[in-house]
């Protein structure tokens, strides 16, 4: 990164670099936090160099001279080199420490992370062993009850077959108690059953 931008790359700027889309956003929400916890310090410690800036500046003037050639010499001069020198020295620190922090913050979260899908890896072996243990049941007693079998082969989303009532008509034959039956026989005469009252009458005679 440093070739390709030709000038030195901080450790934030590598940070976003990795672990950001096109569009600028995070590639997770653990390394949203972490980028927004460095800039937040990184801030804090720029913050604190520009307060003590000023003040160092002030001083080293009333000390500096001039060389012949125009080149600054003295205590003033030395007091600038060193302020130089020590803010770049302590923003190299402050950096160092502030990777440093992030980078257990993110190994921290990263650890839970893993810990977390390690949890869902065995909750889902787990599962798994249940239905092969299940499925290995089902076919032991689909071969031990042919009956079974073809009730597990069956579509049990089809409606069982209903009883049909059957309703019988009483067939009512004429009884005639009073009504003559006559018999014919071929080649005879018919013979006449009469009823009671026939018999009365004959009777009577």
């Amino acid at each position: 990164m440093e070739e390709r931008l030709k000038r030195h790359v901080s450790y934030g700027e590598l940070f976003m670099q990795t672990h950001t889309r096109a569009d600028g956003s995070f590639v997770d929400q653990i390394y949203q936090h972490v980028g927004e916890a460095y800039m937040k310090m990184m801030e804090e410690r720029m913050a604190e160099m520009d307060e003590d800036g000023p003040q160092v500046s002030d001083n080293s003037s009333q000390h500096s001279t001039h060389h012949g050639k125009g080149n600054h010499f003295g205590f003033g001069s030395l007091v600038e080199t060193l302020n130089k020198r020590r803010r770049k020295e302590s923003y190299a620190s402050s950096s160092t420490s502030t990777v440093v922090q992030l980078q257990e913050q993110l190994q921290l979260k990263i650890s839970e992370q893993e810990e977390q899908n390690a949890k869902r890896d065995v909750e889902h072996c787990q599962s798994q062993s249940r239905i092969a243990n299940l499925e290995k049941l089902v076919l032991f007693m689909k071969e031990k009850d042919p009956e079974l079998a073809a009730y597990l082969s069956t579509d049990s989303t089809e409606p069982e077959p209903g009883t049909h009532s059957t309703t019988t008509t009483p067939s009512t034959l004429p009884t005639t108690t009073d009504t003559a039956l006559a018999i014919t026989v071929v080649g005879t005469t018919p013979l006449v059953s009469t009823s009671p009252t026939i018999s009365n009458t004959s009777s009577n005679h």
